[in-house]
């Protein structure tokens, strides 16, 4: 799983760098958090993706210990 769920935007007023992940079925994205540079607000991105790769690969493992299967769509 490469996609990235967190990713930065500039505010448009502030010039503020927001981190922000996208809302099913609405056309606006959540702020996670607001950082004062670009750099900042990647390192955040990149931190919070990392987290959740590790807990849906956890979710995934007990999953399996459970012998439930993801079943394909």
């Amino acid at each position: 799983m490469s996609e990235r769920y967190y990713r930065t935007v500039q505010d448009r007023l502030s010039g503020r760098w927001l981190v922000v992940h996208d809302l099913p079925g609405l056309p606006s994205s959540a702020i996670d958090c607001d950082c004062l540079t670009q750099g900042a607000a990647e390192l955040e991105a990149s931190y919070l993706n990392a987290a959740r790769r590790a807990r849906l690969a956890q979710e995934a493992d007990e999953r399996t210990l459970l012998g439930q299967r993801r079943w394909a769509a």
